[in-house]
């Protein structure tokens, strides 16, 4: 009597894959005549082993490749036409390779308060789960003297509104670089985070050297208990650290809203060294527009290194490009194509118009 038989549909699932993508300046900032490296992680985060896999990184054309360090057995990269194409196979489940590009900024003072825009895609396969990882920006401006400790946003100082969404997150890296005289045996990162921000949203992604993390209400706290980070004149290359982490802002922002982050870094029992305050301000620009959005709308090939096509259900009246901060590069119209060869490479977004004035906006990358 106490015994009951039910029926059950059993559904075989098929191979799922979720391989993620992160990109984050390693070390130091850009600075004119000065080696700048980023750190690119391609991660496994399904259960199941990625047979091979490819990655576009679209370099900006400001920029002279030199080398690739760290990778693996099984891992190329090759330049190519605007960038590089690294191809990686049997990433296991949990696995995650971290590949540093060494690049070099031209020495040139004029550069100073350029914006870079680097990108990265990852070409995933079919069974690839999760697309919102798969691709990655990294926004920084060309400085002059710079300290060491510091944090940065991915985005770079200016989010177009338009194109920044709810699903979005903000990628913040705090780094940090022992120029002591003796190594630091345990180091601490307090960041308070602004009222604009979402703390529920906080997620870690990666870190230099094993931690732990407690976020307690608006505070996060790091601590590397038993560090040993070595001091910058016996040893600068293992001199550095870092975290990595998203965390959204608050729904509601809306233009000239300006979302601050400081985070402050105690060496052992020294005094905190409290960082540049990174400011993310929402921006308006001739993206913006109220009027009714285009539905079915697809952009390709992308990346591209010469043009890109539009397909809509509606007739097209014009096609704009506009650089990642706003600004128009090029448009024409009554056409379905548009060549964006002449740009330099890097993220841009392309808006539809049709015929009744509906509007629809993608992103692109420039190879």
């Amino acid at each position: 009597d106490c015994i009951e038989i039910s029926e059950m549909n059993l559904k075989v699932q098929n191979t799922c894959e979720d391989v993620s993508i992160s990109l984050l300046s390693h070390l130091a900032s850009p600075r004119p005549g000065f080696e700048y490296k980023n750190k690119l992680i391609i991660e496994n985060n399904g259960p199941t082993t990625v047979s091979t896999g490819s990655v576009d990184f679209t370099m900006d054309s400001l920029l002279m490749y030199n080398s690739a360090t760290g990778y693996i057995a099984g891992t190329s990269v090759t330049q190519s036409a605007g960038g590089l194409t690294i191809n990686f196979s049997s990433l296991a489940p949990g696995e995650k390779e971290e590949i540093i590009l060494n690049f070099t900024v031209p020495a040139d003072e004029n550069l100073l308060g350029e914006q870079i825009t680097s990108a990265v895609n990852y070409v995933s396969s079919s069974n690839d789960v999760n697309s919102e990882n798969n691709t990655a920006t990294l926004s920084e401006i060309i400085i002059g003297s710079y300290d060491p400790n510091d944090i940065t946003e991915s985005h770079g100082p200016e989010i177009l509104h338009t194109t920044f969404t709810n699903d979005d997150y903000l990628y913040y890296t705090v780094r940090f670089q022992n120029v002591g005289t003796a190594s630091a045996i345990n180091v601490t990162i307090d960041n308070a985070l602004d009222v604009r921000l979402d703390k529920t949203t906080f997620e870690m992604l990666h870190s230099s050297h094993t931690n732990t993390v407690v976020r307690v209400f608006d505070n996060l706290t790091w601590q590397f208990d038993n560090i040993n980070l070595a001091d910058s004149t016996n040893d600068e290359p293992n001199s550095h650290g870092y975290v990595h982490y998203k965390i959204k802002p608050l729904a509601g922002y809306s233009i000239g809203d300006i979302v601050p982050n400081t985070a402050s870094i105690v060496f052992d029992f020294n005094s905190p060294i409290v960082t540049n305050t990174f400011n993310s301000t929402f921006i308006e620009n001739a993206l913006s527009t109220q009027d009714n959005v285009l539905q079915n709308v697809a952009v390709y090939p992308n990346p591209t290194s010469d043009f890109v096509m539009v397909t809509s259900q509606s007739s097209i009246a014009q096609i704009e490009v506009y650089s990642y901060v706003g600004h128009l590069v090029k448009k024409n119209k009554n056409q379905d194509r548009i060549d964006i060869s002449s740009l330099k490479t890097g993220l841009y977004f392309i808006k539809i118009k049709d015929i009744n004035g509906n509007f629809a906006t993608e992103k692109v990358l420039k190879k």
